[in-house]
């Protein structure tokens, strides 16, 4: 037998506890008790990630081609606009050393701010951001 060991191969269902028995060698054991998470903590867990991060908002991009490019990687309102900027560069092809300027409703929109800081972001529909380099 190798110094350690495990006599349990229980599944965890939910509500429900298990205990392992670990044999740590010789007559050295350690019992642990394992329990699962009810559906409501993981919802409460939920409930609290979703106010960390804001909503999933939907964002589509004006390029300077005259392309509209919706975004396909997850945005929060809690993303900042610098956020944006940066899958922009990455997957949209701007170059980072040019000066990237988003435009929301006619505001420009600066680095910092996430965009639940910005009035006019809708966090319910789309969003078109005019992409404006210089």
């Amino acid at each position: 037998m190798s110094d350690y060991d495990s006599d349990s191969s229980d599944f965890i269902s939910e509500d429900e506890t298990t205990t392992t028995n670990i044999q740590i060698g010789g007559n050295k054991s350690v019992n642990l008790s394992f329990s699962s998470l009810k559906t409501s903590n993981v919802n409460n867990e939920l409930q609290k990630e979703k106010l960390l991060v804001g909503e999933a908002v939907k964002v589509v991009f004006l390029l300077p081609d005259g392309s509209k490019q919706e975004c396909e990687e997850k945005i929060y309102s809690s993303s900042t606009v610098e956020h944006l900027k940066d899958i922009l560069e990455s997957k949209y092809n701007v170059a980072k050393s040019e000066q990237i300027e988003l435009i929301l409703d006619g505001e420009a929109l600066a680095d910092p701010l996430s965009l639940s800081d910005v009035t006019s972001f809708n966090v319910k529909g789309e969003n078109q951001l005019k992409v404006v380099i210089s």
